[in-house]
């Protein structure tokens, strides 16, 4: 069995009664989210959750992605929510050493930041394939087709591309909102358009994976099966609406910071990807009534084992006002086991392997926790395989839908973003 475990009891500072007693603003997300999975057009901000099921959009994914496998270098410029997706579940999956391990694979890299010196270093390794006559594919990702940063990035490639490619624009997909202006510019140029369906986020990531040899469909799966689960109106047994409720729950006893905590290297950037939802999505100054509440959960992501040497003495001896998520693999992919030699500092540890001593780690953790009184919950995932990471994401997209409507905030909207961006516009 492949399925994700969560686990909460006696261990997340919140008894069922008071889960229970939220229970009927879960029950009325449930229902806008089957009312929203019978829209076939994405008229609803919860309509996201038909992405998985949409066939013919995962069946151009895939058909476009098969042109590309042959490429040396697939680049994703995009930012925040464009990005961060295919990069968790790439990492997750592929590992953070990819490119370098990969050998005769397409290789991935992201562009996400203006910053010129690592523009330009891009843009060095894309002259040099060019050079040595092999393909790059550029995937340009912006809903609204105007974001700064992105097409900064993007303007600067094509420049290379078009004066270095005869057929350069064969080189170019772009994912945008249909008839945004990069859309328009991509209908112009007959660039390959993906869409992203107006009122939801999208399923942004997939091709660039696609190209890369991820299985999408077994991502997807993990995906839908998390969806079916996490429609059932019997809380207790719906992973979502368990930890919405009780990060609400301790929100309401000044526990604001929501820290996950994953114990795998290449996990990262999923908790980066989630700092990005969590923050977005919940970091609101009005109410759905339009009532100022300047309210919001601040997450905060660690990696075990590494900031257990970094970061654990402020979260055991610092203000208890932090939830924690262990997120926990159960088993590796490899073996590595510790053989007796010269290096007898701690003999203790021969003949053990690497997974083992992670596991004792991860207990004296959890058991110090418990000790002090810290509240915390677990996701368990049996391997690092598409199945399970389509489940933990599909998991948590669906958690901050619940979070957003018990905080009685929009998630689905970020107007405070767009502060900057205007104040940007006007000094360029």
């Amino acid at each position: 069995m492949n399925e994700l475990i969560f686990r909460y009891e006696n261990t997340c500072g919140v008894t069922k009664f008071d889960m229970a007693r939220d229970s009927e603003v879960v029950s009325k997300t449930i229902d806008y989210m089957i009312g929203a999975s019978k829209d076939d057009d994405y008229d609803s901000s919860f309509s996201s959750i038909n992405l998985p099921f949409d066939r013919k959009n995962i069946i151009k994914i895939r058909k476009l992605a098969r042109k590309y496998t042959k490429a040396s270098y697939i680049i994703v410029i995009g930012i925040g929510g464009s990005n961060l997706g295919t990069l968790s579940v790439q990492e997750a999956l592929l590992g953070k050493l990819y490119n370098q391990t990969s050998e005769d694979k397409v290789k991935i890299l992201y562009l996400e930041t203006v910053d010129p010196d690592y523009l330009t270093d891009i843009k060095t390794i894309i002259e040099r394939e060019v050079k040595n006559k092999k393909k790059v594919v550029i995937n340009c990702i912006s809903k609204s087709g105007t974001t700064t940063e992105t097409i900064a990035n993007f303007s600067v490639l094509i420049d290379y591309l078009k004066e270095n490619l005869k057929n350069y624009k064969d080189s170019i997909v772009i994912t945008t909102d249909k008839n945004s202006k990069l859309w328009e510019l991509g209908e112009r140029e007959g660039y390959e358009l993906l869409e992203i369906p107006a009122k939801v986020g999208g399923s942004v990531g997939l091709f660039p994976l696609a190209v890369i040899g991820i299985d999408i469909d077994q991502l997807l799966d993990g995906a839908r099966k998390m969806i079916e689960t996490c429609l059932s109106k019997d809380i207790f047994t719906n992973p979502a609406a368990l930890s919405a409720l009780i990060i609400y729950n301790n929100y309401k006893k000044q526990k604001t910071i929501h820290n996950t905590f994953l114990f795998a290297n290449d996990l990262e950037s999923i908790g980066r990807w989630y700092r990005q939802l969590t923050a977005e999505s919940l970091g609101k100054e009005k109410d759905l009534q339009g009532k100022s509440i300047s309210n919001g959960i601040t997450p905060i992501t660690s990696i075990g084992t590494t900031d257990l040497h970094s970061m654990v003495q402020l979260y055991l001896g610092g203000l208890n006002d932090k939830l924690t998520t262990f997120v926990i693999v159960n088993e590796f992919k490899n073996h590595v086991e510790i053989k007796e030699n010269e290096v007898d500092v701690l003999p203790k540890l021969y003949n053990k392997e690497m997974a083992f001593i992670m596991n004792a780690i991860i207990q004296g953790v959890e058991k110090t926790y418990l000790n002090r009184q810290l509240p915390y919950m677990e996701i368990i995932l049996p391997k690092k395989i598409e199945y399970c990471i389509g489940q933990l994401l599909q998991m948590k997209m669906m958690e901050i839908m619940f979070l957003g409507h018990l905080m009685n905030v929009n998630p689905f909207d970020q107007p405070n973003v767009e502060e900057y961006k205007t104040e940007t516009k006007k000094y360029l």
